[in-house]
């Protein structure tokens, strides 16, 4: 499953966020450098998903804090886990 989400790096508290429009934010304590806040992304999805990391592949926005991740995983599951 691909999804778009937005990501803010360098925040005090890791969190996900689902706006009433659907878009999802997600917060993460790693900083934006050398690739550092990707990595920390995916570790942290891969343990609130509670699936592997080799699930998880940063797709488009590597440079961007708009990006595009292909999980594998299926979406209803996914919705049920980023709605809690």
């Amino acid at each position: 499953m691909v999804i778009h989400i937005q990501v803010k790096p360098g925040s005090k508290v890791d969190k996900i966020e689902v706006t009433p429009e659907g878009n999802i934010i997600i917060k993460i304590k790693g900083r934006p450098v050398d690739g550092e806040a990707n990595d920390y992304l995916v570790k942290y999805l891969s343990e609130y998903l509670k699936i592997p990391k080799s699930a998880i592949k940063l797709k488009k926005g590597a440079t961007s804090k708009f990006k595009t991740i292909e999980i594998d995983i299926e979406e209803d599951v996914l919705k049920e886990k980023l709605n809690k």
